[in-house]
């Protein structure tokens, strides 16, 4: 089944949204690790524990790298059998087809403002205080160390 010809800029929540919803229902198993937008010419997969979605390529190069990731990661070992991942590759397309994906299925409502900028808040927050302790346990360590210094200079002379 091809692609209708009106296919809409994909943006980076329905990537990540689609990202997890298509691998479930390839995989038949929930995606457990993060999802990360990314850009540029990079190609939309699997590294680490990560998965990397790249919506800037658009829908159908989305849905082609996915393709061929739920085949490889299915597959282990296997030849890639080019056959084999068009008909993975045209089920995934009638899935988002069929789940209107297309048309604004996969957006969220936007959140108010207030909560945005609370939640952006609390996570420089949190950001700054890791930075706090990770620079107090830097202290600590270079104290340690400058004693640890001074007793072998002293022991030396």
């Amino acid at each position: 089944m091809p692609w209708p010809a009106d296919v809409p800029i994909l943006t980076a929540d329905e990537a990540k949204r689609a990202a997890r919803k298509l691998w479930r229902f390839a995989m038949g198993e929930t995606w457990k690790g993060t999802v990360v937008v990314t850009s540029g010419r990079r190609h939309t997969w699997e590294r680490n524990g990560t998965l990397y979605v790249n919506p800037t390529h658009g829908w159908c190069v989305f849905v082609n790298d996915l393709a061929w990731l739920f085949f490889t990661r299915a597959n282990p070992g296997m030849l890639r059998n080019t056959k084999d991942i068009a008909k993975l590759e045209e089920k995934l397309i009638r899935e988002v087809v069929k789940r209107g994906w297309l048309y604004d299925q996969l957006k969220t409502e936007e959140e108010p403002e207030l909560i945005r900028l609370v939640r952006e808040h609390q996570t420089t927050t949190k950001r700054l205080d890791a930075a706090v302790k990770r620079w107090e346990r830097k202290l600590a360590l270079a104290k340690t160390m400058l004693a640890k210094a001074k007793k072998a200079r002293r022991a030396h002379t």
